[in-house]
């Protein structure tokens, strides 16, 4: 499972987003505190995070920016 979570990392940190839509949400990035983005089901999340996230590969170290989707199928079973 170890092994997966790095094959994981690594894929997300080698990948590009392409074109992503702008939305008109502003994401709090300075805050010491945890930023919770909620909503229904396909209504843009993913993609706000990912946006986010390639407005943050511009200014932080991409090494530190990770991004795992619990609802892979690599991942599956997942255990403690």
């Amino acid at each position: 499972m170890k092994e997966t979570f790095k094959k994981l990392i690594v894929n997300f940190q080698e990948r590009t987003f392409g074109n992503i839509v702008p939305r008109d949400y502003e994401i709090p990035t300075t805050t010491k505190k945890i930023v919770s983005l909620i909503g229904v089901r396909r209504s843009g999340k993913t993609y706000i995070l990912f946006s986010l996230i390639e407005k943050l590969r511009q200014s932080v170290d991409p090494q530190n920016i990770i991004y795992i989707n619990f609802e892979d199928d690599r991942l599956y079973p997942l255990t403690l």
